[in-house]
């Protein structure tokens, strides 16, 4: 069947919403804007049955569903092979180019997000069948009406199932280029058979088909809410800019904005990160709406990528931009990179890169099993193995421990995400033309009269600045949240001088306003 569950998505209590122009009614908002997204990578996040997998249940979920492919052994592949019916062009399927020597070659070069060839020779059908992942993962083709209605069928089951939403995955690859162009050389220093080698301009660039099944999509979210009353969600994951997202918001789309989890510099710079941040807040349409992610399951976790001493801080800015965010599993309790060999791997973009380069592109790094407690296997299974290795430091950083200490990663995750359910985060405003400079960064959240500053220095150096002009127009504030990291001075609970105040880096605070 279609690829489901790589990972699921959980909705957590708690939320920052929009409120536009009026300030005193409160808007009713559908629950995805009222909430904080969970994304678990569920055969590392609980084992119930020792067999050193994960599989956590859930109800209110979000799934990962994977339109792009199915596996080889699907019924309607295995039709597709034997070209009966409908099934014969289920799939993308090409004939080899004949060179004048009597040589039969691939159709093009494209090459695979894992590496290597997208094309497989099947001698029973005399061509090749298209694979932009693995050989095991048969690319549908979606210029068939027949895969389009059978997917959106297949949407509709889940739905049915009870489900409250969708993320969609691998959406740059659903179409491909139609006459099977070339894609040209990227001149990277990469080895030919890299992804990278070539700029992948006619695989994985969105191609104008993808917005028409955007639509098709959420048309059958709509009918199924116009039938019992319940709105799903459905989000995309799509590595893009500001202005395409905005184009897709125009086709009722939500796209994951993957900027924090992409394009920072190392080390960080807090006018880029703002730069960012503010792009999701300029010259977009009504139906925008941000969707906010700082990691996930294909890259680097944030205190491996940028240092410990950031967790917080990302954390604290995850969880008072305005928008909808989406924590990866683990980061509330600052979990780090595992160090794994060659023979445990079991991301085949790393096993296909082979043992010399295989670090260079794993993603099995940051998918270790949660640490829930000090206990063997860090209390994810009671068997003897998992099924990838448990970090080493989880006798000293795990959820049990955290619980009870009283500014741990945990505990200053949970008062963050408290802070959404003050009206000026849960149904304020904001304003990212505050200070903002190469190591701070700053905004204001506003409802009526309640107002909140958050400042954080990403930086490498501290530096002291005046905060007290723009919209704060006030020169003190009583500090109600801060990163665990800063000087007692301006710690919670103190009252703070916003005309010199001293961030080192990785400090945060949130300040309520005078």
């Amino acid at each position: 069947m279609i690829r489901l569950c790589c990972l699921v998505l959980l909705a957590l209590s708690g939320c920052s919403c929009f409120l536009f122009d009026d300030p005193d009614p409160v808007e009713t908002l559908p629950w995805w804007k009222t909430t904080i997204i969970y994304q678990v990578y569920p055969r590392s996040f609980k084992d119930s049955d020792g067999d050193g997998v994960g599989d956590i249940q859930g109800l209110r979920i979000l799934m990962d569903f994977v339109p792009n492919h199915t596996s080889d052994q699907h019924d309607w592949f295995q039709k597709s092979l034997r070209k009966e019916g409908k099934y014969t062009d289920f799939y993308v399927w090409a004939d080899g180019k004949l060179l004048d020597n009597g040589t039969l070659i691939r159709p093009n070069n494209w090459l695979g997000i894992f590496g290597g060839t997208v094309w497989t020779w099947v001698p029973e059908r005399q061509q090749y069948y298209l694979h932009q992942f693995t050989p095991y993962q048969p690319d549908l083709n979606f210029r068939n009406p027949d895969v389009r209605e059978e997917v959106m069928l297949t949407m509709r089951y889940w739905l049915d199932q009870g489900i409250d939403g969708l993320r969609m995955d691998a959406i740059a690859n659903l179409y491909e280029d139609e006459q099977l162009r070339d894609n040209p050389l990227s001149g990277q220093p990469v080895p030919s058979d890299d992804w990278n080698y070539l700029i992948a301009k006619y695989t994985n660039y969105l191609q104008p088909e993808v917005p028409q099944e955007i639509v098709r999509w959420q048309s059958v979210f709509d009918s199924m809410t116009k039938v019992d009353g319940k709105e799903r969600f459905m989000v995309l994951e799509f590595y893009t800019d500001s202005d395409t997202r905005s184009k897709m918001a125009e086709f009722g789309a939500h796209p994951f904005n993957m900027d924090l989890v992409d394009s920072l510099t190392v080390p960080l710079n807090a006018s880029q990160i703002m730069g960012l941040v503010s792009q999701e807040y300029t010259n977009k349409p009504a139906s925008y709406w941000p969707t906010f992610v700082v990691g996930n399951h294909d890259r680097k976790r944030i205190a491996s990528k940028y240092g410990r001493y950031t967790v917080n801080a990302f954390n604290m800015l995850l969880m008072t931009l305005k928008g909808t965010p989406t924590t990866y599993y683990g980061e509330e309790i600052g979990m780090e990179d595992i160090s794994l060999t060659y023979q445990e791997s079991q991301d085949p973009w790393a096993i296909n890169a082979g043992p010399d380069r295989y670090l260079l592109v794993s993603r099995d790094v940051n998918r270790s099993p949660m640490q829930w407690s000090d206990s063997p296997q860090a209390g994810f299974t009671t068997g003897n193995k998992t099924w990838l290795p448990i970090q080493a430091n989880y006798t000293s950083l795990n959820v049990e421990i955290e619980k009870v200490q009283a500014r741990s990663h945990l505990n200053l995750y949970k008062e963050y995400a408290s802070l959404r359910q003050l009206k000026a985060f849960k149904y304020g405003h904001i304003n990212v033309n505050m200070v903002t400079n190469d190591n701070v960064l700053s905004y204001l959240r506003y409802f009526s009269t309640d107002r909140y500053l958050v400042a954080i220095n990403f930086g490498q150096s501290e530096s002291t600045d005046d905060y007290s002009l723009h919209l704060v127009n006030t020169n003190s504030g009583v500090v109600v949240s801060d990163t665990g990291n800063v000087d007692a001075a301006i710690a919670k609970g103190s009252t703070v001088d916003l005309q010199k105040l001293t961030l080192k880096p990785g400090n945060g605070v949130v300040v309520k306003l005078n």
